[in-house]
């Protein structure tokens, strides 16, 4: 796990107060061995703890793969047709986000692009973890379009839409990590990349909660950029995933 981006013990309490949003202070105890309040002095930042205890308890999380647990329990509850119910749902955005992190370094990217409108909680909260600037590709325009980079695409129903990107939103020459919901087929991914190509900036990774098969055949056969599944990864349930120990699966090649 990269934990040079950030302070070991801030990043713990970060992830605890995700945590218990799905399990109470005694299922907490049980689980990492911390003591009940002791933990509630963590999460109202009435106490943090010491580095080796942070330490310690990260190795547990890892350990027992707690948050690959929820977040694989929450995407079958919800299913494809409710994908509204965990979008929506920050607690369980945050700990996605820290799934996220393991992967990618701060330095790796400049912006963090997200497309569509509904993936914005996602994109907020990976934009929170890192302390990036995130910028959004929308199927409608609040300004004149002279504000917008636009490209046509075309949706899973075949159906024409136009996807916009607000200028001066991507410096030149940035590197972009793309964020969305899930890719069903390649048609809204090569719209971005036009984008992008437009600006110009370089695409470093795709974060996705869910990606088709067909869909991932052709990313991986049209672009060079690692692709990361969450729920891909969260089904193997591994401990400390890195993208090398992955690289037989459908998971990013390079981060």
């Amino acid at each position: 796990m990269n934990i040079r981006d950030k302070s070991l013990r801030a990043l713990l309490v970060q992830l605890l107060v995700s945590l218990k949003n799905f399990y109470t202070f005694k299922d907490l105890e049980q689980i990492l061995g911390v003591p009940q309040h002791t933990l509630w002095k963590y999460t109202s930042l009435n106490m943090m703890p010491e580095e080796q205890t942070a330490k310690r308890i990260f190795d547990k999380i890892l350990s027992t793969k707690t948050v690959e647990r929820i977040v694989m329990n929450q995407l079958n509850l919800a299913g494809n047709d409710n994908k509204w119910i965990y979008l929506w749902n920050p607690a369980l955005m945050d700990l996605i986000s820290f799934i996220v992190y393991r992967y990618f370094t701060k330095d790796a990217f400049d912006h963090i692009l997200c497309f569509p409108e509904i993936a914005i909680p996602l994109g907020m909260s990976i934009s929170r973890w890192y302390r990036k600037k995130l910028c959004v590709a929308c199927n409608y325009s609040i300004f004149r379009s002279s504000n917008y980079i636009i490209e046509f695409y075309l949706d899973k129903d075949r159906f024409p839409k136009m996807l916009y990107i607000p200028r001066n939103c991507i410096s030149k020459n940035g590197k972009i990590l793309l964020v969305t919901d899930d890719i069903l087929e390649g048609s809204i991914l090569m719209s971005v990349n036009n984008i992008i190509k437009r600006i110009p900036a370089k695409i470093i990774g795709l974060i996705t909660i869910e990606c088709s098969p067909t869909a991932y055949q052709f990313i991986k056969s049209n672009y060079h950029y690692p692709v990361l599944v969450v729920k891909d990864i969260v089904c193997l349930l591994y401990t400390s995933p890195s993208p090398r120990d992955l690289s037989t699966s459908r998971m990013p090649s390079s981060a």
